[in-house]
């Protein structure tokens, strides 16, 4: 296998996604900078034509300021039955308004309940507060450099990616 084809594999999956909402993509870990690196698992919501990764969350979530003080972002998905991991590496921008809201704020809308809390997330849980507003952003990843790993019963491949002015440069390393 070439680092190209590992490439090419590894970005099939992740467009798969965008369609597929069973795909394992659809599920991503997400760390960001707090005073302790921060992990969870969001809904990925489109890998565009530029390998940008679009998720949301409730504005007052504590990510949001996290990503504003430090935009350094990694994201985390496996596909376990093809044994496919793709670390990916890059800065993140947080949308509260513009083009790139509004587009998503559409699809957001679907489901609003999800933005409707009356308590922010990770507060403590008391009676519901009345909703006092729609918290909604769209947060943006621009990934930087991507570690991809295939694992196999004969042997491991990884390789690492550097993305720059939109072309893509790998290498092989040792898993």
């Amino acid at each position: 296998m070439t680092s190209e084809e590992l490439w090419n594999m590894a970005s099939k999956e992740l467009n798969r996604s965008n369609a597929d909402r069973k795909h394992p993509f659809v599920q991503m870990v997400v760390a960001t900078q707090g005073k302790y690196p921060e992990l969870r698992t969001v809904i990925k919501r489109k890998i565009d034509e530029k390998n940008n990764i679009w998720f949301y969350s409730d504005s007052r979530a504590p990510k949001v300021s996290q990503i504003q003080d430090h935009s350094e972002t990694s994201i985390l998905f496996y596909h376990p039955k093809k044994m496919l991991q793709i670390r990916i590496l890059g800065n993140s921008k947080v949308h509260f308004s513009g083009k790139a809201y509004e587009h998503h704020l559409q699809v957001a809308l679907q489901n609003p309940k999800d933005y409707l809390h009356g308590n922010p997330p990770g507060s403590e849980l008391r009676d519901e507060n009345p909703e006092n507003g729609f918290h909604f952003c769209v947060i943006q990843f621009i990934p930087e450099s991507l570690d991809i790993l295939l694992l196999g019963r004969e042997k491991h491949t990884r390789a690492i990616y550097e993305i720059k002015d939109e072309k893509v440069f790998g290498r092989f390393v040792t898993p």
